[in-house]
Order: structure tokens, then C-alpha cells, then sequence
């Protein structure tokens, strides 16, 4: 894993007091380690108390009973596709042209290299959220495990990354439009995004689990689709010519 467990208990952040005070048996330190094995994965988080609460429903309980802080409105085919749909983006849609410019070859090292990075982050995560269960994202385990500082950095950082990918996916969605429609102006598709966008995420979490479910089959179906027609051109049923690894020795390739 990239972070240091061996750190656990060298910070404490108030946000995880009660985890801390619920989390079983004492920590044995072993040869000036830590010894995670008799440390049991929390089952249950701290719950807030709804003491005003007698209507009940899905959401709370009568008389007091415990509420929890997060609404499970997702069901579980909703939360399958959008993990599916997550990693189709503009990207895959408009910049493989971009990557593919530079040569088959070049592509295809670019894209094993980040693929082995994103693999490690993702089983370290795994790995994390496995340990310790607890609401928040990432920055929380960088908060944790590593520095406060740290995650502060981090979470202000993936702020500011997300705002410039809505800004790019905005105006991403008009250069295809562009091409059917190109005398209406280039912002108007984009800011009718971002009015799809924000009227997404004000409805309800079912409705956003809904909307998001459609939006992820439609590129998972582009996505199959792509790659049918593809192999269907470079075995040349469609077009009349067979191009197989032909780019492979084009002018400069495989590395341009």
C-alpha cells in the first residue's frame, strides 16, 4: 500500500474520535510495530439521534430512533453502471484521436503505463476502505493515515480538478454537435450542460441514480458499438479495404 499504517494512531483528527473509541480490542505494539490483527473492521458507523423525528418512514425511525447520516436511495444496478460509466469520458470519445496522432505504438505504451498506475491506486483504496469504512472520500484516509495538512491539500486539489473537467466536458459536448449543427454558437451546448448538470444533482438521490443509470448505458452501448464497427473496418467488411496493422508501419509509425 502507498500510505503508512505503521502511522496509524500518530494523528488524531476529531472527526474520528468516535471510530477511534469503538474500535474493539487495544492495539499490541510488537517490536516497535503496530499490530493491526487484533483490530476488527468497523461494522457500524456513529448514527445521529432524531429525537423530533415521530413520522418514521424510510429515512428515520419513531421515538428517537437512530438516523443515519447517509441516505441509501442507490440501488445496486444504478451504483454498477455508474462505476462502468465513470471511466467512459470525453477522453476515450475525443482525445484517443489526439493519442492516436502520435502513433499506435506511443498509444499503446501511454496508455499500460497510466492503466498499471491507476491499478495500484485503486487496489490501495480497495484496501483502505476495506480496513476502515467511513464516510468521506479519499482525502478522509489522507487525513488519517497520513497528515491533516495532507489531506486539506488534497481535498482542495480534487476540487479544483473536477471543476476544470466540468468546464472541459462542456465544452467537449459541442464539438460533435458542432459538426451537425455548426451556425449555432459553441457556448450555447455548453451551458445547456451545465443547466443538465445542476438540475441532475438538486433532484432526488433516486432520480440522480436514475438519470446517471440511462446516461452511463448510452456510452457503455457507444462503447461496444465503437469497437464492433472498428474491428469491422480494419478486416475491411466495411469500406472495402483491409487495413489489419497496416498504421503500424505508416510514414512514422508505430512511434511518430
Amino acid at each position: 500500500m502507498v500510505v503508512n499504517l505503521a502511522r496509524y494512531g500518530s494523528f488524531r483528527h476529531s472527526g474520528y474520535d468516535d471510530i477511534d473509541n469503538a474500535k474493539g480490542p487495544e492495539v499490541e505494539e510488537i517490536g516497535g510495530a503496530l499490530d493491526f490483527g487484533a483490530i476488527p473492521i468497523v461494522e457500524e458507523l456513529p448514527v445521529k439521534i432524531n429525537d423530533d423525528d415521530d413520522d418514521g418512514g424510510e429515512e428515520g425511525g419513531r421515538g428517537g430512533e437512530a438516523k443515519t447520516e447517509l441516505v441509501r436511495g442507490l440501488s445496486q444496478r444504478c451504483i454498477s453502471f455508474i462505476a462502468l460509466g465513470g471511466v467512459i469520458g470525453s477522453g476515450l470519445f475525443i482525445g484517443t484521436g489526439t493519442a492516436l496522432s502520435a502513433g499506435p505504438g506511443s498509444a499503446l505504451i501511454a496508455y499500460s503505463i497510466v492503466s498499471v498506475i491507476i491499478y495500484f491506486t485503486m487496489t490501495s483504496l480497495g484496501e483502505l476502505a476495506t480496513y476502515l469504512p467511513i464516510p468521506g472520500s479519499f482525502n478522509a484516509y489522507g487525513t488519517r493515515f497520513v497528515d491533516p495538512a495532507f489531506g486539506f491539500a488534497l481535498s482542495w486539489n480534487y476540487w479544483l480538478n473536477w471543476v476544470s473537467t466540468v468546464a472541459y466536458e462542456a465544452g467537449a459536448v459541442a464539438i460533435p454537435i458542432s459538426y451537425w449543427l455548426p451556425h449555432v454558437n459553441f457556448a450555447v451546448w455548453g451551458i445547456s450542460l451545465m443547466a443538465i448538470v445542476v438540475t441532475i444533482n438538486c433532484i432526488t438521490v433516486r432520480g440522480y441514480g436514475e438519470a446517471e443509470f440511462w446516461f452511463a448505458l448510452i456510452k457503455i452501448v457507444a462503447i461496444c458499438m465503437f469497437i464492433i464497427v472498428g474491428i469491422a473496418v480494419a478486416a475491411g467488411g466495411l469500406g472495402g479495404h483491409h487495413y489489419g496493422f497496416e498504421m503500424w508501419r505508416y510514414k512514422k509509425a508505430p512511434f511518430v
